[in-house]
């Protein structure tokens, strides 16, 4: 589920993210992804590596229409390096399909966790939990991606939650987040929860 998509990442050659030498870098780039896959097709091949900190999916480029691409940062260098030599390996397959993979020049450095991640749950009363609302109101601050969700109408009576496994954590759910707490204040309890691809 995609909203608000910006176009396609290119990063950006001064960027200070490249002051990171080549063995601390947590980024990699992925090339001849199918062209069908979707965020829920995608983090499926990670499951059980470690925690995720942003992944992109770039459109299909005019020299291959038939595949995508996409960035995928972890928070470790570890994990980084795991999920890089499984798909080197043939382990990791998306769509049923080895992609190419390369270390990207664009490199991000590591970062601890913290109890931060790309997923989060929301409790609080119906008329607010629910994914009618918070669409409206995170679409006028951000654009998300999302690899599924899980919603559980009336936990007690007038109380939902909702837990949403975005596709990064910067720009998506820390801004989802924010925008919880700063329009709703204790009515609504965001937490951050583990990542299923830890």
């Amino acid at each position: 589920m995609a909203h608000q998509e910006p176009l396609a990442y290119r990063g950006t050659a001064t960027s200070a993210e490249n002051k990171v030498s080549p063995e601390r870098s947590t980024s990699f780039f992925l090339t001849g992804i199918p062209i069908e896959t979707d965020y829920q097709d995608f983090f499926l091949g990670f499951r059980n590596i470690g925690s995720i900190r942003h992944c992109h999916m770039n459109e299909p480029y005019d020299r291959h229409p038939e595949t995508c691409a996409a960035k995928v940062v972890f928070f470790t260098r570890l994990a980084a390096e795991i999920a890089f030599e499984s798909i080197q390996a043939g382990s990791i397959k998306i769509n049923g399909v080895q992609p190419n993979v390369t270390w990207n020049r664009y490199r991000t450095p590591e970062e601890a966790p913290e109890g931060r991640s790309r997923v989060i749950r929301i409790e609080g009363p119906s008329d607010i939990v629910h994914t009618s609302v918070l669409k409206i109101l995170w679409s006028v601050t951000f654009w998300w991606n999302t690899d599924t969700k899980y919603e559980i109408d009336e936990l007690d009576e007038g109380v939902s939650v909702i837990w949403y496994y975005f596709a990064s954590y910067y720009f998506q759910a820390e801004n989802a987040t924010k925008v919880l707490h700063e329009t709703f204040g204790d009515i609504v309890d965001v937490s951050y929860q583990e990542d299923p691809c830890a």
